[in-house]
């Protein structure tokens, strides 16, 4: 064969394994795998289907891992559900046994371990984890296997104000682990402030929380409006809510306050009762939505103080929005937040809202800093400011207008685009 024949030959040759290359390639990303870990199933379900779906989207074949056997946010039928909805989506779930104590040692063993097996087994693109003790054994067994990482922290353990312990276990922990960090997302202004200055991940974002479908909400409305000034269909809802009111035993009259959450010692209720108990004369009814290991207690605190009748554990609840809907404030007195998705909720129904001056709630709220937030620091503040917004009702209409417009910054659509930028980053990294 002559040289031109030889050359021809040879670019044939090279065409071949380029087509080839590229086959092989489209191969592997068509199999490409992430998994996503948390240490409950609940903040999988909760705040994280939205990133399930933009993976899948993205070709990715999800799988979860988390302790599918805690009971101390969702009950067993609640896990059972959703462990029969990711199989329905294609989602593989694997069992392991993370403790969100920081004192169970073996435990966190146990859960390394089975973490570098599943990673060694599956080869995942890159893992997306969350929750601190979660996600500082996924780092460390992302280290061991040389596998990717993404980070999110809902809101980090030490923060302004939190108790001296905090900082002394979790501020170098998180320090040192942000070294085995590709991606740290973070979700308040005061948690990517400190992340920026004082954390050494290779890249640190923010993003304005998980995100709502501020549509949803906005459109519901929260029916407190004069009957005259409603159309139809609205008046259909508020006869919908003046029911939810009934079935609850609160009557029209009844000026409802409403909290959505766990019932944890971080949620802070306690202070809505002491409240209450100091306020006499007036027709209000607190109303709890969510489960918790503080339940019993808060029941004990709520009739010694004489408020059997006042106060309303609804337990878990699929219809939220309905409790949202038929209530007339908000309040969140948290000791700890990182971006809370209860409150932005209720800011989308407009409802006026009350909360702690903390990190998360202050992003949220800081447009009306004087009438919606109050000082842990100064408890007496929360009980002046909820008797101003329940004494003023031309106040707290011009809070839901405020509020409306303010949650647009954190809408689902928003949040979903800088996920789907850092989900494709993560992507290219790995490619090159």
């Amino acid at each position: 064969m002559d040289d031109a024949g030889q050359q021809m030959e040879n670019g044939r040759s090279k065409r071949a394994s380029s087509v080839t290359l590229r086959i092989e390639m489209r191969k592997i990303m068509e199999q490409k795998k992430v998994l996503m870990t948390a240490s409950v199933p609940s903040m999988i379900g909760q705040f994280n289907m939205e990133n399930i779906r933009i993976l899948k989207e993205l070709g990715y074949e999800v799988h979860v891992a988390c302790n599918f056997s805690d009971r101390s946010v969702w009950t067993g039928e609640k896990t059972a559900q959703f462990q029969k909805q990711m199989y329905e989506h294609g989602v593989a779930c694997e069992q392991v046994a993370f403790s969100r104590s920081p004192l169970t040692l073996r435990q966190h063993i146990r859960s390394y371990q089975s973490l570098c097996r599943s990673m060694k087994r599956e080869h995942y693109a890159f893992v997306h984890c969350h929750t601190p003790i979660a996600g500082a054994i996924t780092r460390l067994a992302c280290a061991r296997t040389g596998t990717k990482v993404v980070y999110t922290a809902h809101g980090f353990h030490f923060y302004r104000h939190a108790p001296l312990w905090n900082w002394l276990i979790y501020y170098p922990a998180e320090k040192w682990l942000s070294h085995l960090t590709d991606m740290l997302v973070t979700m308040n202004q005061e948690d990517y402030g400190r992340a920026r200055r004082r954390l050494r991940a290779k890249k640190t974002v923010y993003i304005p929380g998980v995100g709502i479908d501020t549509g949803r909400f906005q459109a519901a409305g929260t029916g407190k409006q004069p009957h005259s000034m409603h159309p139809p269909d609205e008046k259909k809802q508020e006869t919908a809510l003046d029911e939810k009111r009934k079935q609850l035993g609160i009557s029209k009259e009844d000026f409802v306050l409403l909290s959505v959450g766990e019932l944890s010692r971080r949620k802070n209720h306690r202070l809505v009762l002491e409240t209450l108990s100091r306020i006499k004369g007036t027709q209000i009814r607190y109303v709890i939505c969510g489960i918790g290991e503080e339940e019993q207690a808060l029941r004990r605190e709520a009739a010694k103080r004489g408020l059997d009748g006042r106060v309303i554990f609804a337990g878990y609840r699929t219809d939220v929005k309905e409790f949202y809907g038929m209530a007339d404030l908000f309040v969140f007195p948290s000791l700890q937040e990182g971006l809370p998705v209860a409150l932005m909720e209720a800011m989308a129904m407009g409802l006026p809202c009350l909360a702690s001056d903390i990190r998360g709630n202050r992003d949220l709220l800081e447009h009306e800093k004087d009438t919606c937030l109050f000082s842990l620091d100064h408890p007496e503040m929360f009980r002046k400011k909820l008797e101003a917004l329940m004494g003023n009702p031309l106040l707290r209409e011009r809070v839901s207008r405020q509020n409306r417009e303010e949650i647009r910054r954190f809408d689902k659509k928003r949040v979903n685009r800088r996920m789907r930028q850092i989900y494709e980053g993560m992507g290219e990294k790995i490619q090159r």
